[in-house]
């Protein structure tokens, strides 16, 4: 389970990067949550510590998935474990849905969003299970 972790982290960060890279997706993202900034502006606000953070936070919820994944609903095959990712991605964008229409936010910065986080629970469900 250790290489599933290590790998699952590692991709989830590999994931971002390309998630939200100017080169794909970011640049909707970043114009839908910044409206009138550019580039240059929003990389000038940018947070020292967001990436040891993320690391962190992508560390736990691993460790959390790991126990979830294994133990809790004992999945040891790669169709159910992407059953689960999927499953999870799914309450995942139910449970934030009403937030986000009381917020009122852009809806390109949701689906942006939430389809990166499908992409992370998924490849984590699968990496979990492959790896092990």
């Amino acid at each position: 389970m250790v290489w599933g972790a290590v790998a699952s982290v590692g991709l989830n960060m590999f994931l971002g990067f390309l998630w939200y890279s100017p080169w794909s997706l970011g640049k909707y993202w970043m114009r839908a949550t910044y409206p009138g900034m550019t580039y240059n502006e929003i990389g000038a606000r940018r947070n020292p510590s967001a990436y040891p953070l993320t690391i962190c936070s992508c560390s736990i919820l691993v460790a959390v998935l790991h126990y979830f994944v294994g133990p809790f609903l004992g999945v040891t095959s790669v169709p159910a474990a992407l059953k689960v990712g999927l499953a999870l991605s799914v309450t995942s964008i139910l449970a934030n849905f009403p937030h986000h229409m009381f917020n009122r936010s852009s809806l390109v910065t949701f689906l942006i969003d939430h389809s990166y986080n499908a992409a992370v629970f998924t490849s984590t469900c699968l990496c979990l299970v492959y790896f092990n």
